[in-house]
């Protein structure tokens, strides 16, 4: 198992669009699945001098934008939205290269940082060509192999309690990947495909099906 950090310039999604419209920040705060193809990011904006009011309605606007809400302001004037969106070209290029996103960060601009996990290291290149072919540009930070993968099953018990009493189950979360893994002290990488797997088994015993 392979972990990788790119760098993606997020342009042509919602947040790059908005972004070049108005003179704001925007900081990625958590992103969850949504739907079959689709992502709800769950963001902090400080508007400066734009009113939330045309801000809203200009990413309501954006055609692949299903919904917007205003989850919270703050005294200092920072929004906190959720965003739904039908499809997420960025999530089409991980999923067609067997690519798990871990996290993203915003950086300067419309440029936003992925940490992934990836069954081959030559599933990078992949990756890589897949945002190519969607316009996206990025660039490879750094790809390393990670060996926190012996004895799993026998933590995802505790990693799955750790995240279900810290709320990682609630929407917004109160708390994320990182702080699961600080608490645990391992990596986030390991977090995250222990969580897939814990919750996988779950299900299918809940369902009665068996693993193929």
């Amino acid at each position: 198992m392979y972990e990788a950090i790119l760098d993606v310039n997020l342009e042509r999604c919602w947040i790059g669009k908005t972004l070049n419209k108005f003179p704001v920040s925007i900081n990625i705060m958590d992103t969850i699945p949504f739907r079959d193809n689709g992502v709800q990011d769950l963001v902090e904006i400080d508007p400066g001098g734009t009113k939330v009011e045309e801000l809203r309605a200009f990413i309501e606007s954006i055609p692949e934008v299903d919904f917007i809400k205003v989850h919270e302001q703050s005294s200092k004037k920072r929004v906190k939205m959720i965003v739904g969106i039908r499809k997420c070209i960025g999530c089409r290029a991980l999923v067609d290269s067997e690519t798990f996103l871990l996290s993203r960060r915003s950086l300067d601009q419309t440029w936003a940082q992925w940490r992934v996990l990836l069954t081959s290291e030559d599933y990078i290149d992949q990756l890589s060509s897949n945002l190519k072919d969607l316009g996206m540009e990025h660039r490879v930070v750094d790809i390393y192999e990670f060996k926190e993968w012996d004895n799993l099953a026998g933590k995802e018990e505790l990693v799955l309690k750790e995240a279900l009493e810290g709320g990682y189950y609630d929407f917004p979360k109160k708390i994320g990947i990182r702080e699961i893994a600080r608490k645990l002290n391992v990596s986030t990488a390991y977090i995250s495909y222990t969580l897939r797997s814990g919750q996988k088994k779950a299900i299918q015993k809940y369902f009665g099906i068996k693993d193929r």
